[in-house]
């Protein structure tokens, strides 16, 4: 049975999106959105906060839980939440102990990154996300300049 992954899409400035290289486990070798484990009695907002101070040095604010992506293969059943936050950090993200490297991107460069390979939970999650993103912009009113709350 799986075990709930948090994995935080952190944006800084709007204009780039944290991924990092995972060091072991199925994913090993590949461009993923930094995640860990849910633990028991913990809040999904609360683990995207722990999770993103020890995989990449950042304190971050979380936005809203936006979706989940599940992967089911032999071997390699995993649900994720995902979770958007705002970057609360100044300073530039450091590999933790599950990452061999860690940056900031420009989300119109992910087809880079997926071509150097990246984790199927992070390519489904990053289509989920354009998808939202599109959607969100949509539903900009002219008059009054607001969008409407997708997710809470």
């Amino acid at each position: 049975m799986p075990q709930l992954l948090v994995s935080t899409i952190v944006m800084k400035d709007t204009a780039s999106v944290l991924i990092g290289k995972a060091k072991d486990g199925v994913d090993a070798g590949l461009w993923v959105i930094p995640g860990g484990f849910l633990t028991d009695g913990e809040k999904i907002s609360e683990a995207s906060e722990r999770i993103m101070r020890e995989e990449t040095g950042l304190s971050i604010v979380p936005k809203q839980m936006l979706f989940l992506s599940e992967i089911v293969k032999p071997e390699d059943h995993r649900v994720a939440a995902f979770i958007l936050a705002e970057s609360g950090s100044t300073g530039e993200p450091q590999p933790g102990p599950s990452l061999t490297e860690v940056k900031f991107v420009d989300p119109r460069e992910l087809g880079k990154y997926q071509a150097d390979g990246m984790s199927p939970l992070a390519i489904d999650a990053f289509v989920k996300f354009a998808g939202l993103l599109n959607l969100m912009r949509k539903q900009v009113t002219p008059e009054a300049g607001t969008t409407s709350n997708l997710v809470n």
